[in-house]
């Protein structure tokens, strides 16, 4: 089996998310800043890999569960794999304070639209 990027697996929309936050903490804080948010990305998106169902549900969209990061503004919505075998899907990584609900539509569709494994 091949390795996936954090243990989970990220639609398309995800990956672009989290590209452009990254970029954003280069831009405004340097490399240890953008290294510092991918961190505890990666540390969020493990523990999301090792126990999916111990997250709560997303308000509004109960198939949708939600993590959040703690130094940084952002909350991780995924869908929990229907077996332990099925990894998550990170479906959105939204700003809490931006824009809410605007991803909605990506989680009815989510779990046909895996972004392959590397």
């Amino acid at each position: 089996m091949a390795a996936r990027p954090f243990g989970v697996d990220l639609l398309d929309e995800a990956v672009a998310e989290l590209e452009h936050e990254a970029g954003y903490y280069l831009a405004r804080g340097g490399p240890t800043v953008r290294d510092a948010f991918l961190d505890e990305f990666a540390r969020v998106a493990q523990r999301i890999a090792d126990n999916p169902r111990a997250f709560p549900a997303w308000p509004r969209k109960p198939s949708v569960r939600r993590a959040v990061l703690k130094r940084y503004p952002f909350t991780i919505g995924f869908v929990a794999g229907t077996s332990d075998d099925e990894p998550a899907l990170i479906v959105v990584i939204a700003h809490a304070k931006r824009r809410p609900g605007y991803w909605l539509r990506r989680a009815p569709a989510g779990r046909s639209r895996r972004k392959p494994s590397p």
